[in-house]
């Protein structure tokens, strides 16, 4: 990999970690909510819904439940879209990456003396150029980076219910 594209893997990762703690806190909107619809006599005394009935001025308690229902709405659609965003990144660099490997190798068996051609079927070449390339990054790359976007958004969730529930 050049500089550029270790960069950018960092850059991905960093934007995992951000998913990760969006989709904890996302995930934590629910406990407050059912707690919201259940419960609406304890709104005054749950920690997280008090501070917010209390900044829109204490609306009734319908107003107040479609008020939380839309904002939690607001927080999925954002973190999807930040899961959109990270596929697009994700996919770009794992392309940029696979175009790279193959200029690297093509480049490789550009300057291999002439010999090795006579001795082996071009076809070997192409394919390795190609197919091979694209089985590694598609095949090992991207199930690598997947792994580790859902350890993080695991670790983000376990992390949420040990400060909830602890």
């Amino acid at each position: 990999f050049s500089g550029f594209m270790k960069i950018q893997a960092v850059g991905l990762v960093a934007f995992m970690l951000l998913i990760g703690v969006v989709e904890g806190f996302s995930i934590g909107l629910i406990l407050p909510l059912f707690d919201l619809v259940s419960a609406p006599e304890n709104v005054l005394s749950n920690r997280w819904l008090a501070p917010v009935y209390d900044f829109f001025g204490r609306p009734e308690h319908g107003e107040f439940v479609v008020l939380i229902f839309s904002g939690v709405l607001v927080v999925f659609a954002m973190k999807n879209m930040l899961i959109l965003g990270l596929l697009y990144m994700q996919t770009r660099w794992v392309w940029q990456s696979a175009a790279r490997a193959m200029t690297t190798l093509f480049e490789t068996y550009m300057h291999m003396p002439y010999s090795v051609y006579l001795d082996r079927n071009t076809n070997e070449f192409t394919r390795n150029i190609t197919a091979s390339v694209n089985q590694v990054y598609q095949g090992m790359i991207v199930p690598i980076l997947n792994i580790i976007a859902e350890t993080i958004v695991v670790l983000a969730i376990v992390c949420l219910l040990f400060f909830v529930v602890p």
